[in-house]
């Protein structure tokens, strides 16, 4: 078991960049619905994806890039998670919600068309130029030291994602301003909870699985998250850190053994697997003392009202 006693295991992010992440949240609206979406589409990206894709070893790597035929925005409309209320799930449009744009180049005018409110690292940073003294920063030459004049001059770009030769830099800030903290992490990284509460508001997450970028973003949400490019996580093959999310089905037309069978299941669930998230789709309304111990237990409920041929075929089963 892991304990705030192990943090000096772990890469700790220097006092400069902390400043730069916690000058980037004073500008995120806390009562936006943030969406963090990290997309890569550079040339680089590209041709690193035609070589991964046709590695001759017999596996399929064919998700790459965005699914055939569908735009950043179309993509990210259709994982916008649901929103959870009082353990059951609604589904919102979300319409005006907020993304942070995390990317290769300049954010996808799709986006801004279908009705986001866009926002960029190099935005939330404007406004500090008298206090870093950019004036005296040239990012045309070589630099050998990355003092805070020319950490802020990098960061806070607003036509470019990043200057080329700081693009690990751009990485890592942009980690941290959007990454969403839960308990694994505040026992691995505990000197993040004060300074990444921007995780509090970003509750989505949609990147690009095959990237370690978004895999790790993936990772230290518990894996509540969502991918545009669908399929696989290739980093779970070797980094074992991503929960699968159970289902169960119940109906309260079921025997009482069958109920009985299910507590048993989620309470196994919930030993066995603590980090996996737990779903039931439920159809009924009577027994609240049932749904009430469901909801004790963390276990989300989707209500289910079947079609009346499906209903039909429920009664004739249990008749």
């Amino acid at each position: 078991m892991l304990t705030q006693d192990d943090k000096h295991l772990y890469p700790q992010p220097s006092a400069l960049i902390h400043k730069m992440v916690n000058l980037a949240l004073e500008r995120v609206d806390e009562d936006d619905n943030l969406i963090c979406v990290h997309h890569r589409d550079g040339e680089d990206w590209t041709k690193h994806c035609e070589k991964w894709e046709n590695i001759q070893d017999g596996v399929w790597r064919k998700n790459c890039m965005n699914e055939p035929g569908q735009t950043l925005s179309m993509d990210v409309k259709k994982r916008m998670l649901p929103q959870s209320s009082g353990g059951s799930e609604t589904r919102s449009t979300r319409k005006g919600s907020s993304i942070f744009y995390v990317g290769d180049s300049n954010p996808p005018l799709d986006l801004a068309d279908s009705g986001f409110k866009v926002f960029t690292r190099g935005e939330l940073l404007l406004g500090h130029d008298d206090v870093f003294e950019v004036e005296n920063v040239d990012l045309n030459r070589k630099h050998h030291e990355l003092d805070k004049s020319l950490l802020y001059a990098v960061l806070s770009q607003r036509h470019t994602a990043c200057v080329p030769e700081f693009r690990d830099v751009c990485a890592i800030v942009d980690f941290h301003v959007s990454y969403q903290l839960n308990y694994k992490l505040s026992i691995l990284m505990p000197n993040l909870l004060s300074n990444a509460q921007v995780c509090s508001n970003m509750p989505d997450f949609i990147g690009n699985s095959v990237s370690t970028w978004s895999a790790l973003q993936i990772a230290q949400r518990g894996g509540a998250a969502t991918w545009y490019n669908s399929y696989s996580i290739p980093l779970a093959d070797f980094f074992r850190v991503y929960p699968v999310p159970i289902a169960y089905t119940y109906t309260e037309l079921s025997e009482g053994a069958g109920k009985l069978l299910l507590k048993a299941s989620i309470l196994s669930a919930k030993a066995i697997v603590p980090m996996s998230e737990i779903h039931i789709l439920y159809h009924g309304y009577e027994d609240f003392e049932f749904r009430l111990w469901l909801k004790e237990r963390g276990v989300t409920i989707h209500q289910h009202e079947p079609s009346v041929k499906l209903r039909e075929m429920i009664n004739e089963m249990f008749r």
